[in-house]
């Protein structure tokens, strides 16, 4: 992220674990990319909408932890 690019610009997200890792979602989820009933994490991994929960000892999705890394989304607490 340049270092004049406003927070506010930056999409935001939370830590979900489903599957066999942790992924960040898109917030808000409603307005996540979705296929059919599914909503996508940021590197294209699709759950059923409401499946996920809260981060675990999983191991983190390498995609989504490095768009974290990259400043490319803000991570916010999970909705719930």
């Amino acid at each position: 992220m340049a270092d004049d690019q406003p927070t506010e610009d930056v999409p935001t997200g939370y830590w979900v674990a489903f599957g066999y890792q942790n992924h960040v979602l898109p917030v808000p989820a409603d307005d996540a990319p979705r296929a059919g009933t599914k909503v996508a994490a940021l590197c294209g991994v699709l759950v059923p909408a409401g499946e996920e929960s809260e981060r675990d000892d999983r191991p983190v999705c390498a995609w989504c932890s490095g768009e974290v890394r990259a400043g490319n989304v803000r991570l916010v607490p999970s909705p719930s």
